[in-house]
């Protein structure tokens, strides 16, 4: 995979010219001042002595290093420097970007797609012959790894470019030799076009067509049965003309207009060299010499092919004859009003306004002899799907050793902005790979919202892994960046998220992406030959070959790829799903041989490094925690899902109750984007069963209401099967901490194994209860007394419980899940024991006290409720006129209800009490408010009664 470079070219106010280049490989964009290396009569010199072939091999070297020293922002009217580098201690910016892609890809042997656009103002710099450019070493484009594009941008221009084209297809050959010209040999070019698309031809994808006889009239009569020019209606159209070959004579300037006299005089020729008759009302354009019906020469102008073009289904016109890409100057001494679209005279640049896609033509002359090599290595590159840039490049190549005018063909295209990169010109397969998504395989997802925090930070260290030693940020950690492990609990979105930063970031990685998937118990050895598939390796013994010449082979490749500079990237999903230790010891051993240049992303609810020890491999992980999506994050998510699957279209989602409803769920998922794919995305399986999108068959309020109370069925199944990777002991200890409806300590988990006598004097209402439930097994909570730590720190290791460095809190989806498991007789008790902890804090928080009243509705026994009742009371006295009112009125009324159906008057009565006090409160409150608007009302009348 190559790179590309774009040149812009634009003139400024001043009359001075600026350039702007843009680099793919690091996507920066630098500009600098263009100073034309010749004037308009310098140029047309060197043009003259280019046409005629009066040169040699020192003075094309002239040519290009003048060419390439403007491009540098250096006065090229000054004596030449011996080395650019010689020539300023400090180098212009785009000559210092130039001189490292240059050193860049000469180093790794790589490719560089050079492409010039030329703003309004700059038409002069379309006729430069850019195809010499050298750098003082060498010829850029004769090196044969740079390639040159003249792209044609316009404003008004239609957008989009009709390539690649899809076969079946014709191709017509255009071989014109008039009896009144020089012969030419079209039969042995006509023979190198078969042979060069001879694949396509035997495959059944390309029919070659010859125009005979080589009238334009015949032209036309083709193009409209097969080539759609001048159809109201081409459907009858099935195998269209996409190529057109023209062979023979070309001339650019201006046509004598006596028809006994046809001669084509220079561009500047104000008089005709034959019969003197005056040109000055003629234009000069490019002439293409068909056939008359007698066999004589008959000359078409630029202006009546374009007319033709413009209809036709024509991809691609390529134009084998002399001066065919010709452009003249657009200072025409004596002419009065000079052309205000001077491309539009020479035919390849009037063909791409005309929006043929690409045009391959001849600037200046080329000899007939050279046309055969030309054609054949140009199109056997097109039949095997190169570019048309890697065609040209090719068949300039081959041209080297027969003649030095091995510059002559250039190529134009129209393009948009943006979409300025090679593209082929004919799909060779059904499945194109240039509109395939990397790891398209994986599962993208077809709808990514949110996240934009996460994806600048993942995008910052996939930039630190591929940016050269020098270039690297420093990281908020000392681990390696090419190793990142993206971590947190099942359903939190880990993988949508790796999808996206790599679809995102895949121009950084020219070595190739490479994608798998751990689920379904997924061996290394299979891995390892979808590693190799993803790599285009061609091995015919595969099958035959164990895992370690596999291994083998793949770090031979990535390490090849790495000495050229071409940066990877390996993604392996649910890789927690390997458990066997063996293959984890493998794996890693295979992860940490991989070179520097090869980015390693894994989701995973652990982290790598902490899932086995090995002493045979080890390697440092940047782990990248997941958390919860934001709530606007989450409620787009649900709108567009809805409209993706179509569910918007019958649940009425902008109505303002629907709205409602959906905050509330975006509130009980607390961020879960999983939850979001199961009510609004499309049906999915998991553990062998399918969950279809729960708002295509029931409400939104069933929804909700299902929610308020467990987790969606999808969300538990996710969660069950993450669960069973857990020891006994961990998931036990789950199902304890998931009463904690509030972060906790280290000491709060240690309440739950151990019991006070101060705890049991507060809890002397509730009956006695031995400390171990005959549900659970004495001799597992006795572990687990013994044992929570290491339990402890497996669940955050799993992405089960988060730990910020104080405290813990596991998510509101996992704590539903978890707590169901846990006995009823000890929830009861847990929540008893986390309420008195609260309760007996030396100043509780409002949050604190809020959730010990919570902690003992959950207990649910009388007793329990008895007590809530005074908490509320108690949380009322200690937190009035904090601006808590709403939620303690709340608190006050349930608690109401508590003890009107305990019958208990006395905590009634205190409820009532409170509760009129707030109400009293409340008044007072709003009389001040009132007095205070009033007040300010009156004094605002007063001073406007002043002024």
């Amino acid at each position: 995979m190559g790179e590309t470079l774009n040149f812009l070219f634009q003139s400024r106010e001043d009359g001075t010219f600026e350039l702007q280049v843009k680099e793919s490989w690091s996507g920066q964009t630098i500009g600098g001042n263009f100073i034309p290396p010749y004037t308009t009569k310098q140029l047309n010199a060197q043009l003259k002595k280019l046409n005629k072939l009066q040169n040699d091999n020192q003075s094309l070297r002239d040519i290009g290093y003048r060419l390439f020293l403007a491009l540098c922002g250096v006065d090229a009217s000054t004596p030449l420097p011996i080395n650019i580098a010689k020539h300023q201690e400090t180098e212009p910016s785009v000559q210092a970007l130039l001189r490292s892609v240059i050193q860049r890809t000469l180093r790794r042997r790589g490719t560089v797609a050079l492409t010039f656009c030329f703003g309004p103002g700059c038409d002069e710099f379309v006729r430069y012959p850019w195809e010499l450019l050298h750098n003082g070493d060498l010829f850029l484009l004769g090196s044969g790894i740079f390639t040159l594009t003249r792209a044609l941008i316009e404003s008004d221009m239609p957008g989009g470019c009709e390539l690649p084209v899809h076969p079946p297809m014709r191709v017509l050959y255009i071989g014109a030799s008039p009896l009144d010209c020089a012969p030419l040999e079209t039969e042995l070019s006509f023979e190198a076009l078969e042979r060069g698309l001879s694949p396509l031809i035997d495959n059944g994808q390309v029919f070659l067509d010859r125009l005979e006889p080589p009238t334009f009239d015949q032209l036309v009569r083709y193009l409209s049965s097969y080539g759609g020019a001048g159809v109201f209606d081409d459907s009858d159209t099935v195998i269209p003309c996409y190529i057109v070959h023209f062979d023979g004579h070309g001339a650019y300037g201006r046509l004598c207009p006596r028809e006994d006299c046809k001669t084509v005089n220079d561009a500047e020729a104000r008089r005709c060299v034959t019969c003197g008759q005056a040109l000055q009302r003629v234009k000069p354009q490019t002439y293409l010499c068909f056939c008359d019906e007698e066999g004589y020469n008959q000359f078409i102008d630029a202006q009546s092919l374009r007319d033709l073009f413009v209809s036709s289904d024509v991809r691609l016109a390529v134009f084998s004859a002399c001066e065919t890409a010709a452009i003249a100057s657009e200072n025409q001494g004596e002419q009065k009003r000079p052309d205000p679209n001077p491309v539009d005279a020479s035919l390849a640049t009037a063909l791409v306004m005309a929006q043929v896609p690409a045009v391959v033509a001849m600037p200046f002359s080329l000899q007939d002899d050279l046309s055969p090599t030309f054609m054949s290595h140009f199109y056997e590159a097109l039949a095997d799907g190169r570019t048309l840039e890697e065609a040209l490049a090719r068949a300039r190549q081959a041209l080297l050793p027969l003649q030095q005018s091995w510059f002559i063909p250039v190529l134009y295209r129209r393009v948009t902005e943006g979409e300025e990169s090679p593209v082929p010109l004919i799909v060779t397969r059904e499945s194109p790979e240039e509109n395939d998504l990397p790891l398209a395989h994986l599962g993208m997802p077809s709808t990514f919202v949110g996240r934009e925090r996460e994806l600048r930070e993942l995008d910052a260290l996939l930039a630190s892994s591929t940016a050269s030693p020098q270039a690297k940020p420093t990281l908020r950690s000392r681990s390696s960046p090419h190793r990142v492990a993206i971590t947190g609990s099942a359903g939190i979105g880990k993988s949508a998220l790796a999808l996206e930063v790599v679809h995102r970031n895949q121009e950084k990685f020219p070595g190739g992406i490479m994608g798998v998937s751990l689920d379904d118990g997924k061996t290394f050895d299979q891995a390892l030959i979808e590693i190799i598939h993803s790599l285009n390796i061609t091995a015919g013994q595969q099958a035959s070959m164990d895992s370690a010449r596999r291994v083998r082979l793949v770090l031979g490749t990535l390490r090849s790829l790495a000495s050229r500079e071409l940066p990877c990237l390996l993604l392996l999903d649910a890789f927690e799903e390997v458990r066997d230790r063996n293959e984890l010891e493998i794996w890693l051993q295979f992860l940490c041989s991989l070179p520097a240049e090869v980015t390693v992303l894994v989701t995973s609810q652990f982290n790598p490094e902490n899932m086995v020890v090995s002493e045979n491999a080890h390697c440092r992980w940047y782990e990248y925690r997941v958390g919860k999506m934001q709530d606007a994050d989450l409620l787009q998510l649900f709108a567009e899902l809805a409209q993706s699957s179509g569910l918007d279209q019958h649940i009425h989602l902008e109505d303002a109750p629907q709205q409602e409803i959906l905050r509330e769920i975006c509130a009980l998922l607390d961020g879960y984007p999983l939850g979001a794919e199961l009510i609004f995305g499309t049906a999915r399986t998991i553990e062998g069963r399918v969950y279809t999108p729960e708002a295509a068959t029931r409400s939104l309020e069933e929804v909700r209401d299902e929610l308020r109370n467990s987790p969606l069925a999808g969300i538990l199944a996710v969660l069950e099967v993450s669960s069973n990777r857990l020891t006994p002991n961990t998931r036990l200890l789950l199902a304890y901490l998931s009463a904690f409806k509030l972060p906790f300590s280290r000491e709060q988990i240690a309440l739950l194994f151990q019991e006070t006598d101060e705890q049991r004097a507060e809890l002397s209402s509730v009956p006695q209860r031995t400390m171990v439930p005959s549900i659970i097994e004495p001799t597992a909570f006795t572990e687990l007394a013994r044992n929570w730590r290491a339990a402890r720190d497996e669940l955050v290791q799993a992405s089960f419980v988060q730990f910020d460095g104080r405290v813990y809190t596991i998510h509101p989806q996992v704590r539903h899940f978890a707590i169901s498991h846990l006995p009823a007789e000890e929830r009861r008790r847990v929540h008893r024991v986390v309420a008195s902890y609260y309760t007996h804090l030396p100043q509780p928080s409002p949050e604190e006290w809020f959730a010990a009243f919570e902690h003992l509705e959950s207990a649910g026994e009388a007793q329990d409720m008895q007590y809530a009742v005074g908490i509320a009371v108690r949380a009322s006295w200690a937190l009035c006129g904090r601006g808590y009112t709403a939620e303690l009125l709340s608190m006050l009324q349930r608690a109401g209800v508590h003890a009107t159906r305990l019958h208990d008057l006395t905590g009634e009565g205190k409820v009532q009490c409170c509760m009129g006090r707030f109400y009293a409160c409340l008044d007072a409150i709003l009389k001040r408010k009132l007095a205070c608007v009033v007040a300010s009302h009156f004094f605002s009348s007063r001073m406007n009664g002043m002024k």
